[in-house]
């Protein structure tokens, strides 16, 4: 739990130190966001579906998926937390334009479009692996799709405020993996 802990309290000291807001998304897509991510850590750390189907080994769990699983988790919150970081005052949980918006290409952006996402997909495969059940896989499932989509959105507003800029940076950085 001390990654997660370490992630929460990481984004909760540095929420309030954004740019103003320029343009937003509409609420009913941020409200769909937080659902599933809700739904994705509710089937990582809640004992509500231990039993059933999702609560069924996917895999043997011994001390090296769990120490695999904990590498991960600790490897993705870094990278999340190295992405918040390097964006600055730039970021924000909704999908949102800032005033004087930049475009960010330092640090982990210069490889991923969004590292925050692959950073989380990162974690919660290691929490999935640390638990071994099928809610793991459910939740690593929910979570690709949710950041996937909400990138996109991302990438369209990004499109059209940067234009060419942009589209010379998606064909440098990876969209969730890493361009080499």
């Amino acid at each position: 739990m001390i990654p997660w802990y370490c992630f929460a309290l990481y984004w909760g000291l540095n929420a309030f130190h954004v740019k103003s807001t320029k343009k937003l998304e509409p609420v009913a897509a941020r409200l769909y966001t937080i659902a599933l991510i809700a739904l994705v850590f509710s089937l990582l750390f809640s004992n509500r579906f231990e039993s059933g189907v999702l609560g069924r080994s996917f895999l043997v769990v011994s001390s090296a998926t769990e120490t695999a699983g904990i590498v991960l988790t600790y490897a993705g919150v870094a990278l999340a937390i190295w992405a918040r970081w390097n964006i600055g005052q730039n970021w924000s949980a909704r999908v949102s334009l800032k005033v004087d918006h930049e475009l960010v290409r330092s640090g982990p952006y210069a490889r991923l479009r969004h590292p925050i996402y692959s950073g989380l997909l990162l974690a919660v495969i290691g929490r999935a692996l640390f638990i071994g059940e099928w809610r793991g896989v459910l939740a690593v499932l929910i979570i690709a799709v949710v950041h996937s989509l909400k990138a996109k959105r991302e990438e369209a507003l990004m499109l059209q405020t940067f234009g060419e800029q942009y589209r010379a940076y998606q064909q440098q950085a990876g969209f969730l993996l890493p361009k080499l």
